[in-house]
């Protein structure tokens, strides 16, 4: 499995461990969040102070996430293709804060480096209204990592960070994916990570037809 680029170390051991990342299958997008759900806001929570130390969160998912809209395949040099990164509190317990990441790689073995399918991914910083990057051009290396932070979520509510993708026209011809995990602060004082998913693209020639 080839990644974009070596986990950091502190969030390999805690994801390994929470997901058996390259043993277990992926999750995949269900495309729902529960009947009780409701949508919150995107930015951190303006009255939470982190605590200066917080115990490891149990076995059990809380903030869940996962990529609502991402297109299965795309065009190279097709353009901009918005998407959105959701977070879900599927435990009993309030969710204050929770820091958003993402990964990208390939499998593909036409593809030596997951640079050669050229992806660049950024996200809409509601405060300021600007798309910041978050991989590709102009990002740096761990832009990648905590790019966001979501507000405070009561259990079954949701949040969703605005994000679009492209794809440059001199990309190779091959297939990705996106690994999602979100860390975070629970109102019990337990913090981690929660589990990842994966979420596959195809990226297609320029000049082609895409179906979705």
């Amino acid at each position: 499995m080839k990644l974009h680029r070596a986990l950091p170390a502190a969030t390999a051991v805690a994801v390994v461990g929470l997901a058996t990342l390259l043993a277990a299958p992926a999750a995949q997008a269900t495309g729902s969040a529960s009947a009780h759900s409701g949508s919150v806001s995107v930015s951190p929570s303006p009255t939470y102070t982190r605590p200066a130390f917080c115990s490891g969160i149990p076995e059990e998912d809380r903030g869940k996430t996962g990529l609502r809209g991402l297109p299965s395949e795309i065009v190279a040099g097709s353009g901009w293709h918005e998407f959105t990164y959701r977070v879900t509190n599927v435990s009993t317990v309030k969710l204050m804060e929770t820091d958003l990441t993402l990964y990208v790689g390939t499998a593909d073995p036409k593809i030596d480096d997951v640079s050669e399918l050229a992806v660049t991914v950024e996200w809409s910083d509601p405060r300021s209204g600007a798309w910041k990057p978050v991989e590709g051009e102009g990002a740096e290396w761990d832009d990648n990592t905590n790019f966001a932070t979501l507000g405070s979520l009561e259990p079954g509510e949701y949040a969703d960070a605005r994000m679009r993708i492209k794809i440059g026209k001199d990309a190779k011809a091959g297939t990705g994916y996106f690994f999602t995990t979100g860390y975070s602060y629970g109102e019990d004082d337990q913090c981690g990570y929660d589990e990842i998913s994966q979420f596959d693209f195809t990226v297609l020639p320029a000049g082609s037809s895409s179906t979705g």
